[in-house]
């Protein structure tokens, strides 16, 4: 493959991949993050690759240009969805970035598909990353942002409640008309097949049936039957359990008593959010035998305010380095956001789930129908509730048993190198 690309859209999808790219490294491939200079939620996606060894690339079609003197009179996402026809229709900045970088081979971002066919002309293979569970559209599971868990025995009616699982998902979530068009017109500009290649997807904007890396074990899933989707492959976690990681002070924490871990991923200040915290924050108050550790993001200044003098065993930071914190941790708290799943199990840690939004519904599903743990509701739970799951998960041994057992599931991709033999097969199929 040579020199390999990876384009992602966020930091936290970033980091669901630096397991592969080391390992494409070790191999002698050269790999090369590129993207835009902040992620969706501000993050640094420069510094995020860079503090792992990495080179980054700048490659913003989103960025500013001067279409409108008054840009105030457009929302942003219309002002963002002009800038990313501009660029693309011109295409200057795609030349330019080719040109430095010189890949043998693009590693995209699935939430980036019209980056693929804006990349069609070039001929450069091109491989999707998906840090998510399948996102396409088919009768094995239920769209990803679903909370139902299959119960069905029988298999016809099994099919038919994930058809229709897909079917409500689909009518209510229908791609805007406006980049409807513009993928239509940058197909016909760049000769591309959209006709033959476009399919529907849940969390994804649109899907392109273009190879696809899944960053999950298949067992993972409901029914492991959906490996057999064309073009998709399971690859395991691809974790990278010794990246580097920011320190962190440990002197107040008492390392005689159990540790809960807290996570609740990239956080946004949304108050329905702050407000489950500070309720979580009363339950941890009332359990004085563990020690709380919270990282609590943007939100850090607000949380340390309300546990500031009042609970010895509670203890907020901005970030943590996760998994030196999850491997003396005996549960995590979590949105169930797909990088936090992954590293508690590879850990030996159960887990407790409160899905806020997208994919961490499906996430949660599985976690309950794997036995991993229990998943509550993050608007209805009361404050006993949330302290007798946080009980239950600890004490019950099968879900440590569980979690033990994928343990094992995910050390064997690893062990037979699933994700770089599947990469270095597509490079010579291309």
């Amino acid at each position: 493959m040579g020199k390999i690309v990876i384009i992602m859209s966020v930091g936290s999808h970033q980091t669901a991949t630096f397991g592969l790219a080391k390992e494409l490294s070790k191999k002698g491939h050269k790999v090369t993050y590129a993207g835009a200079e902040l992620g969706i939620y501000e993050e640094d996606l420069s510094a995020n690759a860079i503090s792992q060894g990495f080179h980054y690339e700048k490659l913003d079609l989103f960025g500013y240009t001067e279409v409108f003197k008054d840009s105030n009179q457009l929302s942003h996402a219309k002002f963002l969805l002009i800038n990313l026809a501009k660029n693309l229709f011109e295409g200057e900045i795609l030349s330019k970035f080719i040109a430095r970088t010189q890949p043998d081979m693009i590693l995209l971002d699935i939430h980036l598909p019209i980056y693929a066919i804006a990349f069609y002309p070039s001929g450069i293979p091109l491989v999707f990353l998906s840090t998510e569970l399948s996102t396409d559209q088919n009768s094995f599971n239920p769209p990803i942002s679903s909370s139902m868990i299959p119960t069905s025995t029988c298999d016809h009616q099994l099919t038919v409640e994930i058809d229709n699982a897909w079917a409500q998902y689909l009518k209510i979530n229908k791609l805007h008309p406006a980049v409807k068009y513009l993928v239509e017109e940058l197909s016909k500009e760049n000769d591309f097949p959209i006709d033959k290649y476009y399919t529907e997807k849940c969390i994804v904007l649109f899907g392109l049936k273009l190879p696809e890396l899944i960053l999950w074990p298949c067992e993972f899933e409901f029914n492991e039957g959906i490996s057999l989707l064309p073009k998709r492959y399971y690859v395991g976690d691809c974790v990278d359990i010794d990246r580097n990681e920011p320190d962190m002070d440990w002197s107040a924490i008492d390392s005689h008593q159990p540790i809960i871990y807290c996570s609740l991923g990239t956080i946004v200040d949304d108050p329905f959010l702050i407000s489950f915290l500070k309720r979580l924050i009363i339950v941890f108050g009332t359990m004085s035998d563990y020690q709380f550790i919270l990282s609590a993001g943007k939100v850090y200044d607000q949380l340390n305010d309300v546990v500031s003098g009042y609970h010895e065993n509670i203890h907020t930071f901005k970030s943590v380095p996760q998994m030196r914190v999850l491997n003396k941790a005996c549960l995590m708290i979590t949105l169930a956001g797909g990088n936090s799943i992954k590293e508690a199990i590879l850990m030996g840690v159960p887990l407790l789930c409160y899905p806020f939004t997208s994919d961490q519904f499906g996430n949660a599903a599985r976690i309950v129908y794997h036995r991993l743990g229990l998943r509550g509701d993050i608007g209805k739970d009361s404050l006993e509730s949330i302290r007798n799951k946080i009980k239950e998960v600890i004490h019950n041994g099968d879900f440590t048993a569980r979690v033990n057992d994928f343990i094992e599931i995910f050390k064997a991709y690893k062990r037979n190198s699933v994700a770089l033999s599947t990469l270095e097969s597509l490079a010579k199929i291309q």
